[in-house]
């Protein structure tokens, strides 16, 4: 049994990696092709890479996208037609642009391609790009019922090859041991990614940060590579009392998160991951509308009164929800999709 894994992005590995390890320890050969922002993630898998993809453009324009997306798409192909390289499965994680690029060389090629976490809904291009994707896979597992059932009313999608496993993520954080000691208290930790379908005013953002950097710790954690991605960086780089974190292994990401005071930003892991831990999430904007979400979620504006607003109710506790269980799975995504895999190859 053979299955490739394609990682694109940190938030590709962080949500694979539980079912990379899963398939290494119940006998699959497992490859994996890296690309872009994926080649700067450190990981334990590197005697599993086949093949590595520089496709990362830096001309911070909506053309980036789509440059990259060819580069790895061309790439990918390439590698397929060859025999020896071709698995049973192939499997992308998600929404992002580069993971297209991959989904269509493995479609065009004939590789039996799963996907990961599609049928959810959010407010960016990501939205086109996830439906995109699912048009092309043969095989789905979705991170919520909810999800699973939108697939399974698809005309495109055989619902018989549709299972809510919940998100591999969570089968992550239930084996990590997120506890630390005082050094890590009293903080919050900032995400916001640019807005790719709509012009969003970060300026007010960036006023709510300058007020709340006065009143609490603030680490900020670098946004994806986007459009609009040089000038978040340029501008809160001028942010004189936040420290940045850049590349954060997945580990050390949950350990920031399951600690702190709250999430402020638009990040889908606020939403997944921090609805798990129960974390408090100021989530701002329109990025993520559409997404399904928990208790632990307060929508603001992109207003900084509002914002600061918001954030400064968490500040003086360290204050949690209740969990969101089974909503995103109970821990048991990665045995499950290598389970199901398994039996459609001897079916």
């Amino acid at each position: 049994m053979r299955i490739c894994f394609f990682i694109g992005s940190r938030a590709n590995y962080g949500r694979l990696k539980m079912v990379i390890q899963e398939a290494i320890l119940t006998g699959w050969r497992v490859d994996l092709i890296v690309a872009s922002q994926g080649l700067k993630v450190k990981h334990e898998y590197n005697k599993y890479v086949r093949l590595k993809i520089d496709a990362l453009m830096f001309n911070d324009t909506h053309s980036n996208m789509v440059f990259t997306t060819s580069i790895i798409a061309e790439h990918v192909s390439n590698y397929f037609a060859e025999p020896e390289n071709r698995p049973d499965f192939a499997l992308v994680h998600g929404d992002r642009y580069e993971c297209l690029g991959f989904a269509l060389a493995v479609s065009y090629n004939n590789v039996p391609l799963v996907h990961t976490e599609g049928g959810e809904i959010t407010g960016s291009i990501d939205n086109k790009v996830r439906s995109a994707i699912t048009a092309l896979a043969d095989y789905h597992f979705t991170a919520t019922l909810e999800s699973k059932n939108r697939l399974a009313s698809m005309f495109n999608v055989d619902p018989k090859r549709v299972w809510f496993s919940g998100s591999p993520a969570i089968d992550y954080l239930k084996f990590l041991d997120l506890t630390t000691g005082d050094s890590m208290k009293d903080y919050g930790i900032i995400i916001f990614h640019p807005n790719t379908t709509a012009v969003e005013d970060f300026d007010t953002f960036y006023e709510a940060v300058k007020i709340l950097q006065d009143q609490i710790k603030l680490y900020w954690i670098n946004p994806n590579v986007d459009p609009g991605n040089k000038s978040i960086l340029k501008k809160i780089h001028s942010l004189d009392k936040v420290e940045f974190l850049k590349d954060v292994k997945p580990e050390l990401f949950y350990t920031y998160m399951y600690n702190c005071n709250f999430i402020l930003g638009n990040t889908s892991a606020g939403i997944k991951e921090g609805g798990f831990l129960g974390v408090p999430y100021v989530l701002v904007g329109k990025r993520q509308d559409g997404r399904e979400y928990g208790l632990n979620i307060s929508f603001v504006d992109l207003d900084t009164e509002a914002i600061v607003k918001a954030s400064k109710y968490f500040i003086p506790r360290l204050y949690r929800y209740p969990r969101c269980v089974n909503k995103w799975g109970n821990g048991l995504a990665s045995e499950m999709i290598m389970q199901k895999l398994k039996e459609e190859l001897e079916w």
